[in-house]
């Protein structure tokens, strides 16, 4: 499980520590495969 994230020149994030990440869940899919749908449901 990933506890920590470091992020350095992505756009305008020039620097940033993200220590002790609660745990997340991420969607990821094409349009109009049903993302939202499975948030709302």
């Amino acid at each position: 499980m990933t506890e920590s994230i470091k992020i350095k020149n992505l756009g305008p994030i020039k620097d940033i520590y993200i220590n002790d990440i609660k745990p997340l869940t991420i969607l990821i899919g094409e349009s109009g495969s049903g993302k939202s749908t499975l948030m709302k449901a």
